[in-house]
């Protein structure tokens, strides 16, 4: 998972430089010394893996989730940036230090508005996007 985790973050950096806040693994840290992080801004976590689909010679098969989490103050921009992820990912190829990615599939989207406020009073919207990743390996692998 953990080389699954380090590819996708690269890819979605690349993908959208657009993201003056960032990327972030996991929570997104906190706002420093007073000043809001600039938006709009993401994090990537991975989701509950599922059981291996096959285990063949020592080599197992298994889908790991990923989601997207992106907070912004423009909903067309999230739908946009949440689209470029979903192009940088769906039916591409991507390069595991562990392992072999066979294909990425699209969970599900969704873009709503977030009961927060930003700074300057703005509306809040967050896009969610869950991918899964079908990756064989050698059990134990990261």
């Amino acid at each position: 998972m953990n080389s699954l985790q380090a590819a996708v973050f690269n890819r979605a950096v690349s993908a959208t430089p657009e993201m003056t806040g960032g990327w972030h693994r996991g929570f997104v840290p906190p706002d420093v010394g007073g000043t809001p992080r600039p938006m709009p801004y993401g994090s990537i976590y991975g989701l509950p893996e599922g059981e291996p689909d096959y285990d063949t010679e020592g080599v197992q098969t298994e889908p790991l989730g990923i989601r997207f989490s992106i907070f912004g103050t423009s909903e067309m921009e999230l739908r946009a940036l949440a689209g470029k992820l979903e192009a940088a990912f769906v039916l591409q190829s991507l390069d595991l230090t562990v392992g072999y990615m066979l294909q990425c599939t699209k969970r599900g989207a969704d873009v709503s508005e977030d009961p927060d406020r930003a700074e300057s009073g703005e509306e809040v919207w967050q896009a969610i996007l869950d991918l899964e990743f079908l990756v064989e390996r050698t059990p134990g692998q990261g």
